[in-house]
C-alpha cells in the first residue's frame, strides 16, 4: 500500500449526483407540473365569471316578471272596464302560466345560488 494520503476533494461520484436529482429535482419537477396543470384547468373554468353570469340571469329574469306584472295588471283593468268578454282573458291567463313559470325558475336559481350549486351543474 502506498502511504499517500487520500483526498476527499474531487467531483462527487456518479452516485450521489443521481441520489441528489432523485430527492431534490424530481419532486420540484411534479409539483411544479402539478401547479401548472391545477391553474390552467381554474383560469378555464373561471368560477367568478360564472357565478356573474347565473346573478345576471336571475336579475334579467326578475326584471322579466316584473314586466309581466305590469302586463298582467294591464290586462285586468282593461278587461274589467270590457262589457263583453273579450280574448284578453286568455291572454291574462297565458300571461299567468308565463308568470308563475318565471317565478318557479327564479326561485329554483336562488335555491341553487344558495347551495353553491349554480343551475345543477
Amino acid at each position: 500500500m502506498s502511504n499517500k494520503p487520500v483526498s476527499k476533494e474531487g467531483p462527487l461520484p456518479l452516485k450521489t449526483l443521481k441520489s441528489l436529482w432523485t430527492q431534490y429535482v424530481n419532486p420540484l419537477t411534479f409539483c411544479l407540473v402539478l401547479g401548472a396543470i391545477a391553474l390552467s384547468v381554474f383560469l378555464y373554468y373561471r368560477p367568478w365569471q360564472t357565478l356573474t353570469l347565473h346573478t345576471e340571469e336571475i336579475n334579467t329574469l326578475k326584471n322579466l316578471t316584473k314586466a309581466l306584472n305590469n302586463r298582467v295588471n294591464y290586462l285586468e283593468s282593461t278587461a274589467e272596464k270590457a262589457i263583453p268578454p273579450s280574448p284578453n282573458i286568455e291572454q291574462i291567463n297565458t300571461f299567468e302560466t308565463r308568470l308563475t313559470t318565471l317565478q318557479q325558475q327564479i326561485e329554483t336559481f336562488q335555491n341553487h345560488q344558495k347551495l353553491g350549486n349554480p343551475l345543477g351543474s
